[in-house]
């Protein structure tokens, strides 16, 4: 009994032979000078497995395409294909760096060490110097949002002094009412 050789590998072994004859092995070529491989791109982001038939995981289609590279080093993930151990979230928040692309993914974040700011770095401050921030994208690290930044005897959980106005931020206890048993009275 023969074995059969799939139709799929004689063609990508064709294809293969070709190029290398054509145009060196693995040298570029082309009208713009990119090396075309034909591969298998699971993640669709134009940089494949180099051999068709290449298990990368489930749920994820295998279209026979041309690809720009031959080699994608996680092709699970549309927003990298160079840069796999680069692409990280170091701080945990759900937004990446260094990553070729952000298809699928969040990204960049202006600091990855950071878990509070990935787009409001330039924004995240505590002005009036009183502990608590206004303006991060999250408060797991720091305390906040302040609900007036400029005044440091506001804050939430401020305790309410005797000054003429409400040292509490909304959804504190005694919020709205001023100076509540603040002030001395007089008898």
């Amino acid at each position: 009994m023969k074995t059969r050789i799939p139709r799929l590998s004689i063609s990508f072994l064709c294809i293969f032979i070709m190029s290398i004859f054509i145009c060196g092995w693995f040298q570029d070529c082309g009208e713009d000078d990119t090396a075309v491989f034909l591969c298998v791109d699971y993640d669709g982001d134009g940089y494949g497995a180099m051999y068709p038939g290449e298990q990368v995981g489930a749920g994820f289609p295998r279209p026979e395409v041309t690809c720009f590279e031959a080699r994608d080093c996680d092709d699970r993930n549309p927003g990298v294909w160079d840069t796999c151990t680069a692409c990280v979230d170091a701080d945990g928040d759900g937004w990446y760096v260094s990553c070729d692309d952000y298809t699928g993914i969040n990204g960049p974040d202006c600091d990855d060490q950071d878990p509070d700011n990935w787009l409001s770095c330039d924004t995240c401050f505590d002005v009036d110097g009183d502990g608590f921030f206004a303006g991060c994208d999250d408060y797991i690290v720091r305390p906040g949002p302040d609900c007036a930044d400029g005044d440091s005897l506001v804050y939430p959980g401020a305790p309410e002094l005797c000054d003429q106005q409400d040292n509490q931020c909304p959804g504190d206890v005694g919020y709205g009412t001023i100076d509540e048993g603040a002030c001395p009275t007089l008898n």
